[in-house]
């Protein structure tokens, strides 16, 4: 048997993929929807919900559909003690297919892999440069970084200076542009608070005979 998740496009965000995350709509928790009417969720057990949410978690490890060999697999699998579908089912949030279908044992065995992740979903240029593909930062994203960190680097100068070297730090590639910021904050602690411009910086590593 199995089981399916009704409108499970509106949890999805991958296509033929096991995602790190589902969509979650926050309206779920709504009690009533756009014309005054009760919504099903809101009324269903607090068990249920709980099933639910796991539900959709478990879904995403699977291309098509949740096996659904015995309640006691799918409690092991969800992490609770007992599974009770009916509020579920009643309510139209899931349907059990009692077919016997012939590659269900492929499906508890053969989970589908993590695929390369899509470039447009957040977190992309992180990933990127984690792994070894590094992408330069726009302005945004270093004004973005100094806000957070309460950094002192003037961003324009940090970005001017390695556009000009082509994001080279001496004779290699930068891999990590956050480092290089971090380091331009380390030189100007307890330094004055008045921004160096890259002009300043170069000479001073060049005086020191140091590559940037």
């Amino acid at each position: 048997m199995r089981i399916n998740i009704k409108n499970w496009n509106k949890f999805q965000h991958y296509k033929d993929r096991r995602p790190k995350w589902i969509k979650l709509l926050i309206e779920i928790i709504d009690e009533f929807d756009a014309d005054g009417l009760p919504k099903k969720f809101h009324a269903l057990p607090d068990s249920a919900k709980l099933t639910f949410l796991l539900l959709a978690c478990l879904r995403a490890n699977y291309n098509k559909h949740i096996p659904y060999p015995s309640g006691k697999w799918l409690a092991k699998r969800l992490g609770i003690s007992k599974v009770n579908l009916q509020p579920l089912i009643d309510a139209e949030f899931i349907c059990i297919d009692t077919e016997l279908i012939q590659d269900d044992t492929e499906l508890l065995q053969n989970r589908p892999k993590l695929l390369p992740p899509e470039r447009e979903r957040e977190g992309y240029k992180e990933e990127k440069e984690r792994e070894g593909r590094f992408t330069p930062p726009s302005l945004e994203d270093i004004q973005s970084l100094i806000k957070e960190r309460g950094y002192t680097v003037d961003p324009n100068s940090f970005l001017n200076f390695y556009v000009s070297k082509g994001w080279m730090v001496g004779k290699n590639k930068m891999k990590d542009w956050r480092a290089s910021l971090a380091g331009w904050e380390s030189r100007n602690e307890g330094q004055s608070p008045k921004h160096k411009t890259a002009s300043q910086v170069r000479a001073e590593y060049a005086a020191r005979g140091e590559e940037i």
